[in-house]
Order: C-alpha cells, then sequence, then structure tokens
C-alpha cells in the first residue's frame, strides 16, 4: 500500500468528505479533518492503480478536486482522478 494525502482548501466548510473507486463511494468512510483554517486532509492506504473520486462539502455538495485532471461521470458531474505509484525502495 502507499499512502496518499487528499487534501481541499475551502474555508467555512461544516464537513467534507471524499469518496472514490477505494472506498466503494461510500460518503461515511473517509471524512477529512480540518488541520488549519480551510485546509481539509486525510491520508489514504491505497494500491498503486488509478482511481476516480469526489469530495462532498456540507454533507451534499459533490465537487471535484480543482488541482487534479477530470473526467467525465455516468452521472454527470466530473470525477478527478489520482494515480497512485508504487513506493520507490
Amino acid at each position: 500500500y502507499v499512502v496518499h494525502q487528499f487534501t481541499f482548501y475551502e474555508k467555512g466548510l461544516k464537513s467534507i468528505t471524499v469518496v472514490g473507486e477505494f472506498n466503494n463511494w461510500d460518503e461515511t468512510l473517509t471524512p477529512l479533518t480540518e488541520v488549519s483554517e480551510g485546509v481539509w486532509t486525510v491520508s489514504v492506504q491505497l494500491l498503486p492503480g488509478v482511481y476516480e473520486y469526489q469530495f462532498i462539502v456540507n454533507g451534499s455538495q459533490r465537487v471535484a478536486d480543482p488541482t487534479m485532471p477530470q473526467v467525465s461521470s455516468d452521472f454527470g458531474s466530473p470525477n478527478s482522478v489520482v494515480t497512485v505509484s508504487p513506493k520507490s525502495r
């Protein structure tokens, strides 16, 4: 596994979670923690590969990661894409 850090920047949020192929799009499994004002983060152990994901802001609004490439999803809103590379030894 490789530890990948998801980060989202926005002030004034009540909550944010990350959903994606790595957690079966489950909105309850991977909440982010506000580590300083407007900086939300969570570290996830992932196998090397390519994963689509979105952030869920304040429990309902689905948003793409503005810092990562995006692809169309089957549901109309774009998904972000992260490529997790094997750890270099």
